[in-house]
């Protein structure tokens, strides 16, 4: 039974962990984390590191991953800076040049989250698809990993929306090797809406259910959400137990956006 929530942010927690503070680094095929003072990569993935005056080639089958901080991917910089300020076709133009430079050092993930989220704001939800379709596999860098996780939870949410369900149903399974409670909440809640849209009542308040009840009411977004499907759903099945949901929800999330119209 999972009883945390760790929240997973775009915003200050670029910093945290020392993402500005540390040297760019290479972790090695033989597992030796190694630093230099600036990485670049090819379009291929080979790396030109310099140490000092020296610098030499790294082929991609002698490394697991490199990364450099946010200090030195100015084009990922101004990604994020644009979309901080809703500048949405500012992050879509900085786009390319983020990627093709930085998509092997540890940003490929992070610039695709981005342009996509600017897309679907832009109403261009396909291409956002398109573009969360580049990512093909869990990246080995756990710096990385998290805004891969967050990419594969707004792709399925967007395939959800599209009617796209077999896809929602592979990207779901990425999202099982998720240690984050709320992407797991947030799975549960997809998998329910896919049985929805194919008819299958029951099963979706099973798996609404998992999220109302194994999950702790710090989880603000979610669990509320599953409530008030629930809720939703029981009603339409005059079902008495609904009001037992809507008192767990009204006790525990006053104020919350979840018992609009409720």
């Amino acid at each position: 039974m999972r009883k945390t929530t760790i929240a997973l942010v775009l915003t200050v927690s670029l910093a945290a962990g020392g993402l500005f503070a540390q040297k760019p680094f290479v972790l090695t095929a033989t597992g030796k984390k190694r630093t230099y003072d600036k990485i670049t990569s090819d379009a291929s993935g080979t790396l030109t590191v310099t140490a000092g005056k020296i610098s030499q080639k790294i082929k991609t089958s002698a490394y697991k991953y490199a990364w450099v901080p946010l200090q030195q991917a100015p084009e990922v910089s101004n990604m994020y800076r644009a979309y901080k300020a809703r500048k949405y076709t500012d992050v879509v133009v900085a786009f390319n040049p983020a990627y093709k430079k930085y998509r092997h050092l540890g940003w490929e993930c992070f610039s695709i989250l981005m342009v996509a989220k600017a897309l679907n704001n832009l109403g261009k939800t396909p291409a956002a698809i398109s573009k969360l379709e580049l990512i093909k596999g869990k990246p080995d860098n756990p710096t990385e990993s998290k805004y891969y996780f967050q990419a594969k939870r707004l792709l399925a949410e967007l395939y959800v929306k599209n009617a796209n369900l077999d896809k929602a149903k592979n990207a779901l399974k990425d999202l099982s090797q998720s240690k984050d409670d709320a992407i797991v909440a947030f799975a549960n809640n997809i998998r329910g809406d896919i049985y929805l849209k194919e008819g299958k009542t029951k099963d979706a308040i099973i798996e609404y259910a998992k999220t109302a009840l194994l999950f702790e009411k710090t989880n603000k977004k979610e669990r509320p959400e599953a409530l008030r499907k629930i809720v939703q759903l029981l009603r339409q099945e005059k079902n008495n137990k609904a009001k037992n949901f809507e008192k767990i929800l009204r006790q525990e999330y006053p104020g919350s956006k979840y018992l609009e119209g409720l």
